[in-house]
């Protein structure tokens, strides 16, 4: 994961399968969290 000077972070994932050699890449890019996020509410 990097993060980037906005605060956004960008996921990518690759994949093989090693029967059939099928190749999975994806990716994504998460915005901000927001203030609360991982704030415990008791």
């Amino acid at each position: 994961m990097t993060l980037y000077h906005g605060g956004t972070s960008h996921m990518a994932a690759h994949a093989v399968d090693q029967q059939t050699g099928e190749v999975i890449d994806g990716a994504v890019d998460l915005p901000v969290a927001p203030p609360a996020c991982g704030t415990v509410v008791p």
